[in-house]
């Protein structure tokens, strides 16, 4: 296993990653861990069909021995699919594989997999946390630590909007950051995979000339070996076409939906996915269309920018059923979680009041305004925007 992860980081091309994969341990591993547990059930879990949660713990290793199959796939469908592979694929192998290691194996691989990351039996540092009812003072020890570069490329996606990960908020020490336990480093070091096999996928994808053929290549070395798990495969392909996500660009230079932008009226765009997109560009604040823009890539959105987007989106009066297919892009993508929240946010359960989404100071604050805008609310942008174009209604 730890092999294949380093072929992530080595590999720089569709031919080396293919030849990589494609050799008879890879194979077999495949054809006999599918003898054993349901394929496509497997490749579900890792393109986002199905739940996150795994039943069986002990399916942990048939899981990771079927990764190559998986991301073959995300590659051949692009970056939405990419991104799903990437968050599933280093929370499995972080939250099951490398849990079950010791201490000493668990930092080796970390360090081992390019991030620098030290710890020591002793404290590095300690604070003061508290004075408990025996008026003993209370310590955190920090065991473990980081240099700062390091840190904040691999939380560089959480840091940009959530304030607790950014660097003013984390404890600096001579050069590094301090980290108190290894649940915490399991976090950062699961972001740092995770980026850094998006870069690294993202890089193979644009080298491919042809990245279905090279799945289709695949599927029928698969169907040499076994006829049953290469037909399993390929309905499960024909699953995700049925799909149709796109990324921003398809969508974005799509000259059939760009040249009747004129022509598209708000109620019309709210009910497509791709007008949408195209509508934000032009009547959206620069703020929604870079949380929708993310979204539609398949990026892992935060909290705060789900809650910015889906509010927005709600006060425009967008369908939930539409919003479920914008928020299907999110890699953590669970539909009863996620239809229960916007309904929740719609004023459709719970409280039964509509949320607002955040205002123009709230976003600055989250470091989620990336223009200034001159309003007081992403809404009051859109309905600017709208006025001033009395062909769109």
């Amino acid at each position: 296993m730890e092999h294949l992860i380093k072929t992530l980081f080595i590999d720089e091309n569709c031919s080396d990653l293919y030849n990589t994969l494609s050799t008879y341990d890879v194979l077999n591993d495949i054809v006999k861990v599918c003898r054993n547990i349901n394929c496509r059930s497997v490749l579900e879990f890792f393109l986002q069909k199905s739940s996150e949660n795994l039943t069986l713990i002990n399916t942990v290793d048939s899981y990771l021995k079927l990764t190559p199959l998986a991301l073959l796939i995300s590659i051949s469908f692009g970056n939405p699919y990419i991104n799903r592979f990437a968050y599933r694929f280093s929370k499995l192998y972080i939250d099951y594989y490398l849990a079950s290691l010791s201490e000493v194996e668990f930092i080796e691989i970390i360090r081992g997999l390019g991030l620098e990351i030290e710890r020591s039996s002793v404290c590095f540092n300690e604070t003061d946390l508290y004075i408990n009812k025996n008026n003993a003072i209370v310590r955190i020890c920090y065991g473990y630590r980081i240099p700062f570069t390091s840190y904040l490329k691999a939380v560089q996606n959480l840091s940009s909007t959530e304030v607790s990960w950014s660097l003013p908020a984390v404890p600096l020490y001579k050069g590094f950051v301090l980290i108190e336990n290894r649940e915490k480093v399991a976090r950062i070091f699961m972001e740092y995979l995770r980026n850094s096999v998006i870069t690294k996928l993202r890089s193979i994808l644009a080298s491919c000339s042809d990245p279905k053929s090279l799945l289709l290549n695949y599927i029928n070395i698969l169907n040499s070996i076994n006829h049953s798990l290469a037909n399993d495969i390929r309905e499960f392909i024909e699953l995700l076409n049925s799909e149709g996500l796109k990324t921003d660009s398809q969508i974005l230079n799509s000259k059939e939906v760009a040249k009747n932008l004129s022509k598209i009226k708000l109620s019309d765009a709210l009910k497509n996915t791709e007008n949408l997109l195209v509508f934000s560009e032009n009547f959206f604040p620069p703020c929604i269309q870079s949380i929708l823009r993310s979204l539609i890539s398949g990026e892992n959105l935060t909290h705060h920018q789900r809650f910015a987007l889906a509010a927005f989106l709600i006060n425009l009066d967008v369908d939930i059923n539409e919003l479920l297919k914008i928020f299907k892009y999110s890699p953590d993508f669970n539909e009863r979680i996620t239809k229960y929240q916007l309904e929740h946010l719609a004023g459709l359960r719970g409280s039964k009041r509509r949320y607002l989404p955040y205002s123009c100071s709230t976003m600055k604050t989250l470091n989620m305004c990336n223009n200034e805008c001159g309003t007081k609310n992403p809404l009051q942008y859109t309905y600017y925007k709208l006025r001033s174009k009395p062909q769109i209604n």
